[in-house]
């Protein structure tokens, strides 16, 4: 049985998307990634303002969350990876470097 020429570009189109690599992250982690500068996260059970969200300088495939509190200022550090298939979370305030979990931070938009 033969198709027709639309409908198998169809498939062909289709099998080529199936299987391309695509990030695949938790609408949780997507969050992070497209915060817009002013809104507001909760890190650790702190109310903390996004000033800034830019590329790592120093970390390949990372990104930087520069957040402001009352408490003071420091960076959430959100690194990918592809040996995990998660992200890793830090937050670094001062000389402090302290591992997150995903649910330490609570995106308020």
């Amino acid at each position: 049985m033969s198709f027709p020429p639309w409908l198998q570009k169809i498939y062909h189109l289709a099998q080529r998307w199936w299987s391309s690599d695509r990030v695949r992250i938790s609408p949780r982690e997507r969050a992070l990634w497209q915060l817009p500068a002013g809104c507001v996260l909760t890190i650790q059970g702190v109310d903390m303002e996004l000033i800034e969200c830019r590329p790592s300088a120093e970390l390949p495939a990372a990104l930087e969350l520069l957040c402001s509190s009352q408490q003071g200022c420091g960076v959430l550090q959100v690194l990918s990876s592809e040996k995990k298939p998660y992200h890793q979370l830090f937050w670094c305030a001062g000389e402090n470097r302290t591992e997150l979990h995903v649910a330490d931070v609570q995106v308020w938009n």
